[in-house]
């Protein structure tokens, strides 16, 4: 597989960008921070989707930092080759989306794979470019990526060389899964420890001893009991008969009882029946003597109505004399305030008012035009105030700056270093300061002279505003009186035309109080009359009542004589009844006992029954403890078979791929040295070895050369599988932590190894090392935001 080339629109800090890339040795130069991984993204992200994003360095990206800050949508253009052919792969990212994922991926129609193979959709560009190039982007990665920390952990202690080995070679999940395997039979043996601490608890013997002794004192309950329910069902046989005797008699009891009170209740009733017909009798003799008192005092009645007549036509007349006394005062009262508004009207001249309210207002003009001048012009000496303090400000910390520093200070305005010019600087901002403050003083006198003239000004206007309120005040006052004496005389008018109207009126006040008093007089008479007519013209209902009360006397003697005939028929006899009443519920009270003393029996029996379940289920959880252990057992000798032949089979792994990885790395070293190392082996415990020496003894450059050497041949290893092999490499910042010389023989040997690999990159921000390369792609920053790409 061989890079062709990147177009990059829109992408992290690249705007628009094409890189075309060599089948060479290239060094990727840029400062951090410059996006020279996002190089190495954006190829990720094309072959992978979202997965690939992030591909050499695992940094959280947000929408924020993946795309320009004009938030137009990105779009990423690769093209590479594998085996003959040439793929172009185009990924367009929305904006607009606040997370990265899947779905932020919207793919253009126009998206080629091979020979004019169209593919829409995120997801399957992904698996069909795994399908191409033969791995996946975890085993992309750890074949062509190789990163300074690789380098550390290989020259580091011997865990770390050990899982960075097995992570590299996918042995890290077999480890884990061996793990989770260990870690499950602990679990396993931690159950198994509480089933035995169970066991140790429970007596299986002393279950079965309890399960005898109760099953015998349930025996005796239940025989027992049968023995209790038989007698109780003959007893309740003879119970019944008694209690049926018992109902009857009661029934006889119950009915005496009520026939009894029924005749108390009528015999009652006849005697208030007596006593009402005695009262009637009473009042029908007084409406006797009431019929001769109506028949001498009919005349009351048209006396009333005389007396009525002459009395309203009387007092027709003591109104009228009412409304006419009130109509004079109220004229009298109207024309003395009339008179008091005309004198008022006297001491205004509505004239001379409306004259001082048009001069008020032309003068009050003047001065707010005075006053709007004066602030017009304070508000541009205002100005020009702010702006001498501001100069003042900058020249007094330019003045302290330069005096502080002296000879090292530089130039305000164009800030090159003052040297000896630093003295001449001071005096000339000094005089500019002092003719700061005297221009400020100057404007400063102008600005509050001005400002007591606006307060003349203001307390002048507020005078001429009261004096204007005053004579309005007055205009109000005329015009009101105005108002008010025009009512007047229409209300005069009309009351003089209403006593005209009225005329002379003759009232008697004495005869009017007379007749009122006669009256009155004869209404108290007339009322009781009235009273007394009514209380006769009950009469009738009452002799109606009289005969309705002694036909009803005589059907309660009937009812009565029929009531005491059926109590003699009914035969009742209180003591033969207290008798039976005695017996039924002496023998109701011992059937209460016998069912109680059933009910114990019962309960009795029922908790030896729950006592029996208790052990059986205590016996059967033995049985499942036991069952469990057995289980177990056979659970953990299956796990530990588990871990026993994963362990083998990484060490399988380790025997089957270690010579071909050995093989690899020697073949680079071999090249990289000139055939001076022939061989680069791995001991049992990972230690690297030179010719069968340890690593330990050789100079730092050269375990530098054997630890990359050994870190390719194991990504090369995850990526042979196939006829054409991944054949290119990128180098991420391993001079980083080397020393110039170190960084030289790195870069020197590793141009030996573009026998083995068409395209090698290696990515880095070391200055210096821009020197030691012919191929040169740099990434420079233009602005905070933006970076462009420089291929050399």
């Amino acid at each position: 597989m061989q890079l062709i080339s990147l177009r990059l629109l829109n992408y992290r800090r690249f705007k628009k960008e094409e890189i075309f890339f060599k089948e060479d040795f290239t060094l990727i130069f840029g400062k951090n921070g410059a996006g020279k991984s996002s190089i190495f993204d954006a190829i990720g992200f094309a072959l992978f989707g979202p997965k690939g994003n992030n591909f050499i360095r695992e940094n959280k990206e947000t929408e924020k930092s993946f795309f320009i800050k004009d938030r137009s949508p990105s779009k990423i253009e690769l093209i590479f080759q594998y085996g003959l052919k040439e793929y172009k792969i185009v990924r367009v990212i929305d904006a607009g989306v606040k997370k990265l994922g899947d779905n932020f991926i919207k793919e253009d129609k126009d998206i080629l794979i091979g020979e004019n193979l169209e593919i829409i959709g995120g997801d399957e560009i992904t698996l069909e470019i795994e399908k191409i190039i033969g791995v996946s982007k975890d085993t992309f990665l750890k074949s062509v990526f190789t990163a300074q920390k690789d380098l550390e952990v290989l020259s580091g202690n011997l865990q770390e060389r050990k899982n960075l080995i097995n992570k590299i070679l996918g042995l890290d999940k077999i480890e884990n899964l061996i793990k989770k395997l260990k870690d499950e039979e602990k679990l396993k043996k931690t159950h198994l420890e509480i089933y035995n601490k169970k066991l140790e608890n429970i007596d299986e013997d002393g279950l079965k001893n309890s399960q005898k002794e109760i099953l015998l004192e349930k025996e005796l309950i239940e025989d027992n009991l049968k023995t209790q329910k038989k007698d109780l069902d003959i007893f309740t046989k003879d119970f019944e008969k008694l209690k049926i005797s018992y109902l009857d008699i009661d029934k006889k009891r119950i009915s005496f009882l009520e026939n009894s009170k029924e005749i108390e209740k009528l015999e009652s009733n006849i005697n208030i029946f007596l006593n009402d017909i005695e009262s009637k009798k009473n009042e029908l003799k007084a409406i006797g003597e009431k019929e001769n008192y109506l028949k001498e005092n009919e005349f009351l009645l048209k006396e009333e109505e005389k007396l009525e007549k002459s009395f309203l036509k009387l007092q027709n007349d003591f109104i009228i004399f009412q409304n006419l006394e009130k109509l004079e005062v109220e004229l009298k009262s109207l024309l003395k305030e009339e008179n008091i508004l005309k004198l008022k009207q006297k001491d205004f001249d509505i004239g001379n008012i409306l004259k001082n309210i048009e001069e008020l207002k032309i003068k009050l003009q003047k001065k707010e035009l005075e006053e709007k001048d004066i602030f017009l012009k304070n508000s541009e000496f205002k100005a020009q105030l702010d702006q001498i303090t501001i100069e003042g400000k900058n020249i007094k910390d330019n003045l302290i700056n330069i005096e502080k520093l002296s000879n090292q200070a530089h130039c305000p305005t164009c800030t090159q270093p003052l040297g000896g010019f630093s003295e001449k600087l001071i005096k000339k901002l000094k005089e500019d300061l002092e003719k700061t403050r005297e221009n400020y003083q100057k404007v400063n006198i102008v600005f509050l002279k001005n400002e007591e003239l606006k307060t003349i000004i203001q307390k002048e206007i507020l005078e001429f505003k009261k004096l204007i309120e005053i004579e309005e005040k007055n205009q109000n006052e005329v015009l009101k009186n105005t108002l008010i004496l025009e009512n007047l005389e229409k209300n005069i008018i009309n009351i003089k035309d209403k006593i005209k109207d009225i005329g002379e009126v003759n009232f008697d006040e004495k005869i009017f109080l007379n007749t009122k008093k006669e009256l009155e007089e004869i209404k108290v008479k007339t009322k009781n009359y009235l009273k007394i007519s009514g209380e006769v013209s009950k009469k009738e209902d009452l002799e109606k009542k009289l005969k309705e009360n002694i036909e009803s006397i005589g059907v309660f003697k009937n009812t009565i004589n029929l009531k005491k005939d059926f109590i003699v028929k009914l035969d009742f006899k209180n003591d033969e009844f207290e008798e039976i009443k005695r017996n039924y519920f002496n023998q109701f009270e011992t059937q209460k006992l016998k069912n109680e003393e059933i009910l114990i029996l019962e309960k009795q029996n029922s908790k030896k029954e729950f006592e029996l379940k208790e052990i059986e289920n205590k016996l059967n959880e033995i049985k499942d403890i036991l069952k469990n252990i057995k289980d177990f057992i056979g659970e953990l000798n299956i796990l530990i078979v588990k871990q026993d032949v994963l362990k083998q089979y990484i060490l399988y792994l380790l025997n089957y791929l270690k010579p071909y990885i050995e093989d690899l790395a020697s073949n680079y070293f071999s090249l990289i040295t000139n055939g001076k190392y022939l061989n680069i082996s791995l001991d049992g415990e990972y230690n690297i070895l030179i010719d069968g020496k340890k690593i330990g003894i050789y100079s730092g450059g050269e375990k530098d050369l054997a630890n990359l050497c050994f870190r390719l041949a194991l990504g090369q290893n995850l990526s042979t599988s196939k006829s054409n092999p991944i054949n290119f490499l990128v180098l991420d910042e391993i001079l980083a932590s080397q020393d110039k010389e170190r960084q030289q023989n790195i870069i020197f040997n590793l141009l030996k190894l573009k026998q083995k690999f068409s395209q090698i990159l290696l990515v880095s921000h070391i200055e210096e090392s821009k020197e030691l390369v012919e191929s040169l792609i740099e990434i420079k920053k233009i602005n905070t935001d933006e970076s462009r790409v420089f291929v050399y």
